[in-house]
């Protein structure tokens, strides 16, 4: 019993991590392509 409880936290929290690397990448991308914005304004 106690080893299934385990392994469902354990899933949990792999589960949560990549969300949470999804996140990350999301806002990434979009601070990347702010940048790009910025720079192509900057080159006019």
């Amino acid at each position: 019993m106690t080893k299934s409880i385990k392994l469902a936290k354990k899933m949990l929290m792999q589960k949560n991590s990549i969300e949470k690397i999804h996140e990350i990448t999301e806002v990434s991308i979009k601070e990347i392509e702010r940048l790009q914005t910025e720079i192509e304004n900057l080159k006019k």
